[in-house]
């Protein structure tokens, strides 16, 4: 995207955003390992927003009560 300053013809200073849901570069890494497993689809779609702590809970007790209900 090119902003209307910069196409009349003035300097901008360039501003480094981030791209994505996720701020956090170690956050957004287990968010994408979350989406790209066919088990967490669910749970990547549900945990935007939230911190990477939070996320590996939820994966945590889902696990726990995967192999609770395994036996």
């Amino acid at each position: 995207n090119v902003s209307p300053v910069w196409l009349i013809g003035y300097d901008e200073p360039s501003t480094n955003q981030t791209e994505g849901y996720y701020v956090d570069p170690e956050t957004a890494e287990y968010a994408e390992m979350l989406r790209t497993r066919p088990e967490a689809r669910l749970l990547f779609s549900a945990s935007r927003g939230i911190s990477k702590e939070d996320m590996e809970k939820a994966v945590e007790y889902i696990e726990l009560l995967k192999l609770k209900h395994n036996k």
